[in-house]
């Protein structure tokens, strides 16, 4: 509920929920001050069904976009960074995983790590901070079967540019490539 609330989407989809339920969420918010298009008052609900015969698991919807509508640039989060950067010390490559810090002293750390980002890292003139600014999307291994031989064996690692890319951004440790 504390995500629904915070991000107060238009639309919020779920699925498997055992059967098909709809309902509208009211925001009562007094006051909202965001640097975004206004969020919107109610979010409208839809969870679907398991996927079995006979069940309600699948569903078209059309949606309404604003026309003309500009080309989307995918961008990150600031929020989003902020966690990764506060919460990196307790990602875990391992199969333990280490007590994550209380609820406050957690808000406390993205809080003071959103101020790192917004220090840190440029955005563009329309305030986003673009993917294509950080990361170039290219092919990290070869596809199953590319070279003609199928091997039964796991593949090797390879060393994701992207994941590279995203550390030396937020200035933590790459712990996947290491």
């Amino acid at each position: 509920m504390d995500l629904l609330q915070s991000l107060k989407p238009q639309r919020w989809f779920s699925a498997h929920l055992h059967t098909r339920f709809e309902a509208t969420y009211a925001h009562l918010d007094e006051q909202v001050e965001v640097e975004a298009p206004m969020p919107a008052t109610t979010t409208q609900f839809l969870g679907l069904d398991q996927c079995l015969p006979e069940r309600k698991y699948l569903e078209v919807i059309d949606i309404d976009v604003p026309s003309p509508n500009p080309t989307p640039v995918i961008s990150f989060d600031p929020e989003w960074l902020a966690i990764n950067r506060a919460l990196h010390q307790w990602f875990s490559t391992t199969q333990y995983q280490p007590p994550l810090p209380d609820e406050q002293e957690a808000r406390a750390m993205v809080a003071k790590e959103l101020e790192w980002v917004n220090a840190n890292i440029e955005k563009d003139e329309h305030g986003f901070i673009p993917v294509e600014d950080w990361q170039t999307f290219v092919k990290t291994a070869p596809t199953l079967g590319s070279d003609g031989d199928v091997k039964e064996e796991q593949p090797p690692a390879y060393t994701n540019p992207q994941t590279v890319s995203f550390c030396k951004m937020l200035d933590i440790e790459d712990k996947i490539n290491s």
